[in-house]
């Protein structure tokens, strides 16, 4: 009975263990997808310089367009930037008060193609734009880009940290869970001994017990997992802003082959360190 009690406690561990790591392994993903919709979302805002005549603005435009990093231009005037701004200011109009002229640049919306983009190449863009004589302006949203690029190598560090030491952590449930079924079944295996049992015989039930513990917890793993994601899409209706995080879902059906693997190998180095 007390060996089935080992057994369970074992498994519960494992699960939440697996648990851990798919948390883990779901904000990971969650941030690799970010970063690769960033470069989608990615605008280039060039200020042109006031005044300029309407065939330099075209001509300057037609460049810009034939560049092969850039998707698309739109050139947004004084007069519908300052329609914008008013929009974007409904209910507090009262800061333009005042105002004799508009104080607005006209711009260019620059996008940049998303399987060209890179920060090495952007930044060689706006270098040649800045250089341009109709350029009185650049913005492009630099701090966040850098901000989540660091974010994500942080995260990518920090995930495989929390992954290492997870599998040690089961490996080292399993090794301590055999010993303990070795040393209490110590009497039976002296008894197979006697009656000329080889190594393998004796490793054999422990192996399968091993795997059969990890794989349990692995689908113990799952369901904790699928709980986890439940929840989450029960709060997406309360909370609109989670409707856009993604579920790595095929860790579903990873979780009790780690399992398995983690219990096997956990097994073998505890038999590796018993004498018997």
């Amino acid at each position: 009975m007390r060996e089935k009690w080992i057994n369970l406690l074992s498994v519960i561990t494992i699960g939440f263990a697996l648990l851990i790591l798919s948390i883990t392994v779901f904000t990971l993903y969650n941030v690799e997808l970010i970063a690769k919709r960033l470069p989608g979302k990615f605008t280039i805002m060039v200020y042109l310089k006031d005044g300029l005549p309407g065939n330099e603005i075209k001509h300057s435009e037609a460049l810009l367009k034939r560049d092969s990093l850039v998707k698309s231009v739109v050139y947004i005037s004084k007069e519908k930037a300052y329609r914008e701004l008013r929009h974007n200011l409904r209910g507090a109009e009262y800061i333009l008060e005042g105002l004799n002229e508009n104080p607005l640049s006209p711009s260019f919306e620059v996008k940049i193609k998303k399987d060209r983009f890179s920060m090495e190449k952007v930044e060689a863009l706006i270098n040649r734009l800045k250089s341009k004589p109709y350029v009185d302006d650049i913005d492009y949203g630099r701090q966040i880009l850098d901000f989540v690029q660091s974010f994500r190598t942080a995260m990518r560090a920090v995930g495989i940290f929390f992954s290492v030491l997870i599998f040690f952590a089961i490996i080292f449930v399993i090794y301590t869970t055999v010993k303990i079924l070795f040393y209490r079944r110590n009497e039976e295996i002296e008894t197979y001994k006697l009656l000329g049992a080889t190594a393998g015989f004796i490793r054999a039930p422990f192996l399968i017990e091993g795997g059969i513990i990890g794989f349990v917890g692995g689908i113990f793993g799952v369901v904790e997992s699928y709980t986890f994601y439940y929840v989450l899409v029960r709060l997406a209706e309360e909370f609109p802003l989670l409707k856009y995080l993604s579920f790595p879902v095929n860790m579903f059906g990873v979780m009790p082959i780690i399992g398995l693997l983690l219990g096997l190998f956990g097994t073998v180095v505890a038999l590796g360190r018993i004498k018997y």
